[in-house]
């Protein structure tokens, strides 16, 4: 669609209130990638003032149009109480949520949540699903983490030249 790159180029470029005017545009015809865009603008008060009600609002919207970065984003605001109270549960929801739509970080995060044993119990091979998951779309604090998991034989089966090819992974992308 030629708006929404219009809005994304002058996004690209620094050009936030252009970006926003051209967003908002596309948002009133239910773009859920230009409300994310929206969502971004205000929760990072990029030309405007930061807002995080009206990131948070955007990004609900484009999240209930099934926009997997406006989970993601979602979720963190949850996390750091940044949309209301913090919300782990909430934050939770949306990032297995997210995961489930292919969104990397969200599965990387998803993951940590598993292994952490605080908003699920605590499940090691869910968290290397999810871990492999990320690694394999080149999240490389995911790709460390299964490694360290092959490491040490937890949620998978013990394999040091696994462990060692995702530590080779993720050195190279410079974690």
């Amino acid at each position: 669609n030629p708006n929404a790159d219009i809005a994304f180029g002058a996004y690209q470029r620094g050009m936030f209130l252009t970006a926003l005017t051209e967003a908002t545009k596309r948002a009133q015809q239910n773009d859920p990638a230009a409300m994310t865009l929206l969502g971004e603008i205000y929760a990072q008060g990029l030309g405007v003032p930061r807002d995080d009600a009206k990131a948070a609002g955007w990004y609900k919207q484009a999240a209930a149009h099934g926009d997997r970065n406006a989970m993601f984003a979602l979720a963190m605001l949850n996390l750091e109480g940044r949309a209301g109270p913090h919300n782990a549960d909430e934050a939770a929801r949306l990032l297995a949520a997210a995961a489930k739509l292919g969104h990397p970080a969200a599965a990387y995060d998803l993951g940590l949540l598993y292994l952490q044993g605080q908003q699920f119990p605590q499940d090691f091979a869910r968290a290397a699903q999810l871990f492999r998951q990320a690694a394999n779309a080149g999240n490389s604090d995911a790709q460390y983490a299964l490694a360290t998991m092959y490491k040490e034989g937890r949620g998978v089966l013990k394999d040091i030249n696994e462990a060692m090819n995702l530590m080779g992974l993720a050195s190279v992308a410079g974690n």
